[in-house]
Parts: C-alpha cells; sequence; structure tokens
C-alpha cells in the first residue's frame, strides 16, 4: 500500500520501515501538507513508532517553519534516516535536526547511500528491543 501526497510518497519496506520518497516537484511543504504526511504515516503503521527512511535524493521542496516544527513534533518515530544526494539538501536537513532535537529524541542521520542508511535504522531497532 502506498499514500500519495503532493510532495511525496509514504510505503512500508519489507524491513517494517516507514519510507518516505519525496517527490522532484518545488512545491512547498506547508503545515497542511505536513498533517497530510503525519496522517499517511499514522495509517501505514496504525500509529505506533516505527524506523523512518526519509528518501530527499529528488526534492526540491522549501519547508515552512510550521511544518518542520509540526513534523519533528510526531512521536512516531524509533529512528530516522535521511537520504540526501545535494550540499543544499544537506544544510537543510541540518536546519530541521536542529529544530527536531528541540522536541524529539529519537535519532536521526543523514546519509548519501540507501543501504548504509537501512542498516543504520535497523541496528537502531535492535538498540530498542
Amino acid at each position: 500500500m502506498e499514500i500519495v501526497t503532493d510532495t511525496a510518497v509514504f510505503s512500508l519496506m519489507p524491513e517494517g520501515i516507514l519510507r518516505a520518497t519525496f517527490f522532484s516537484n518545488d512545491k512547498t511543504i506547508d503545515l497542511e501538507e505536513a498533517v497530510k504526511h503525519i496522517d499517511a504515516a499514522n495509517k501505514l503503521t496504525n500509529s505506533r513508532k516505527v524506523l523512518v527512511l526519509v528518501d530527499a535524493r529528488q526534492s526540491l521542496h522549501n519547508i515552512t517553519k510550521e511544518a518542520k516544527e509540526f513534523i519533528s513534533k510526531s512521536d512516531n518515530k524509533i529512528a530516522e534516516a535521511i537520504l540526501v544526494k545535494e550540499l543544499h539538501q544537506r544544510i537543510v536537513v541540518n536546519f530541521y535536526l536542529k529544530v527536531s532535537n528541540t522536541f524529539s529524541s529519537h535519532p536521526t542521520k543523514i546519509f548519501t547511500n540507501e543501504t548504509e542508511a537501512v542498516n543504520w535504522l535497523l541496528n537502531n531497532l535492535k538498540k530498542t528491543i
């Protein structure tokens, strides 16, 4: 099952990881879109805590401050790996991490390699068991 919003597609990977793959469009992620993201995640995971893989390698989105805060306050993440490709994406993600650390305590890390990101997530799951 997949849930599609204006900026991303959400699905569950075979390992049970929630995957959010962002589109290459340039739409702004505002509070309304952020609510759609959290609703999609909760629907796919039955509102339980999960590992999250964010694939932002194609993302061109601007994210409003309200959307960043809303997403970072979501308490459904055991750990979060964020895939980036470009330097500007890393800069945006680093800002998100600063905001997110204010509201949540789950481990989050930036990656350029998907296999490494998935392995890191699975290792974080083992630490919580």
